[in-house]
């Protein structure tokens, strides 16, 4: 079974976001940032309000801390879209944002990526993850093939290879 695509921008910076989402050093750096920082402005905004008696400070750190607690993961989105779309204008994902054909065979998969092409056998593939449209084949914990879900030829290709990945 043989299917070929064209791989959008969008469902390169879904699996990068998801990518972000999952490896556990990036969640874990991601935490920190989401959480660590507004503690420390919390904590500075109750130490100036009770200590020195400065509210209006103190309730602006404490402001600005709810509010990074509610606007980071939009912040976050938002840079990691800004991040892709400069390496797509240096001309740096052409590569990745190309022609795919993928083709199941009872060895794994024969993969075409625009003039380059490659044979992953099954073993390769350690897991099959259905994520808003689009499935990943994860070849490791942060690279996958990308395959938008864009038909029923797709969906019998996915359902190909869950058989031989477990």
């Amino acid at each position: 079974m043989k299917i070929e695509y064209t791989l959008r921008f969008e469902d390169w910076a879904m699996f990068t976001m998801y990518v972000n989402r999952t490896v556990p050093s990036l969640a874990r750096a991601r935490k920190i940032s989401h959480y660590g920082l507004p503690m420390v402005y919390g904590a500075f905004g109750i130490f100036a309000g009770l200590s020195l008696g400065d509210w209006v400070v103190g309730g602006s750190m404490l402001a600005l801390a709810f509010a990074w607690i509610f606007l980071y993961p939009k912040l976050a989105e938002y840079r990691t879209v800004k991040h892709l779309r400069k390496l797509e204008r240096a001309g740096a994902a052409a590569t990745i944002l190309a022609d795919y054909s993928l083709e199941s065979t009872k060895e794994g998969i024969e993969a075409s990526i625009s003039s380059a092409s490659s044979h992953l056998p099954w073993s390769a593939i350690i897991g099959i993850v259905e994520d808003d449209g689009r499935v990943y084949l994860q070849l490791s914990s942060t690279s996958a093939l990308v395959v938008p879900l864009s038909g029923p030829e797709v969906k019998d290709f996915i359902a190909e290879c869950r058989k031989h990945v477990s």
